[in-house]
């Protein structure tokens, strides 16, 4: 049986779920402190190369050619290549790239991986979209944030993988912040 909470639609939420919603959606890019900025860029410069390494691989270069093959066009790279395209398929690709050599970054803070996830999906979001830097930055440490909350307050098994938990979360809330 399911708690009251979830099955009363009219509920309100909790506390603490206002509070991450409010931080999330009023944190301007100047609220942020200048280490957080810097770590981000060296963050996302990080992705970028570990991305181009992984679609230097003949499997990876396979999967992007039989992949993109029926795909719709789109103005986000498949980074490392020559090849553009939309959102959605650029990001998958690039998640898939970014854990090819299992060099991703990790939190142990976040007990995950959040920005192999989230730094390719913001970014072909950012590219499609047209954003600034500075929001693409914005959207990047506001998901990171929510994928490292999700982390510490997770009790995963072992035998679960955080990938499919924390940074899917955190991609989410980098896009929406985009939008």
């Amino acid at each position: 049986m399911l708690p009251s909470a979830i099955n009363d639609a009219s509920a309100a939420p909790p506390r603490y779920l206002i509070e991450i919603g409010r931080f999330i959606c009023n944190t301007r890019f100047e609220d942020l402190p200048p280490a957080v900025v810097e770590r981000c860029k060296r963050l996302i410069a990080d992705c970028f190369a570990i991305i181009t390494a992984g679609n230097q691989s003949d499997e990876l270069k396979a999967l992007a050619a039989s992949y993109l093959q029926d795909a719709r066009p789109g103005h986000s790279w498949v980074i490392g290549t020559a090849h553009r395209a939309a959102p959605r398929d650029a990001g998958f690709l690039n998640g898939i790239a970014s854990t090819w050599h299992d060099f991703d970054e990790g939190s142990t803070i976040a007990y995950s991986h959040p920005g192999s996830q989230l730094i390719p999906a913001a970014v072909a979001l950012a590219q499609e979209l047209r954003v600034s830097g500075r929001d693409l930055l914005l959207a990047v440490v506001m998901g990171y944030e929510v994928s490292a909350r999700v982390g510490m307050a997770s009790k995963m098994r072992v035998s679960v993988h955080p990938h499919g938990t924390c940074g899917v979360i955190g991609s989410a809330v980098a896009a929406a912040r985009m939008k």
